[in-house]
């Protein structure tokens, strides 16, 4: 319920929907049926070729690659890491053409304001692709 919440922000999440199953004509109950969160997330919500796109997991503080490569968001946050954001405003021009800056502040909003205490270490989903910077997606914040 509350990543449903984000529609109509800058913030990506799995859309669901409860639906009856029936199987063989046996009522099976009532499940939840969602998005995959995947390369193909975003070829389908944003009409970016899965192949171009690289797609990032993080669980319990481990960057899990689901597709491309995690070159460029460790170059990212080591970047981050390095910078002096209080003294020079190229760095956070620097950062803001690799991360989505309206997507992240919403997103970080949502994850603060849901107090969503297994995250930023576990549960984080980012993509990006060729032309589009870091976007990061809603997950599993009922913790």
């Amino acid at each position: 319920m509350a990543t449903s919440l984000l529609e109509g922000t800058n913030v990506d999440y799995q859309r669901s929907r409860q639906v009856i199953v029936f199987y063989n004509g046996e009522y099976r109950g009532i499940y939840d049926m969602r998005e995959k969160l995947n390369e193909h997330f975003v070829e389908t919500n944003y009409n970016i070729d899965h192949n171009n796109v690289d797609f990032i997991k993080i669980s319990h503080n481990e960057i899990n690659v689901q597709n491309g490569t995690a070159d460029d968001y460790l170059n990212l946050m080591r970047f981050i890491e390095s910078a002096n954001f209080i003294d020079d405003n190229t760095a956070y021009e620097t950062a803001s053409k690799k991360i989505d800056i309206p997507n992240f502040m919403e997103y970080i909003a949502a994850e603060i304001y849901y107090a969503n205490d297994d995250w930023p270490q576990n549960n984080v989903r980012a993509w990006k692709s060729v032309n589009s910077p870091w976007k990061f997606v809603a997950f599993d914040i009922d913790q």
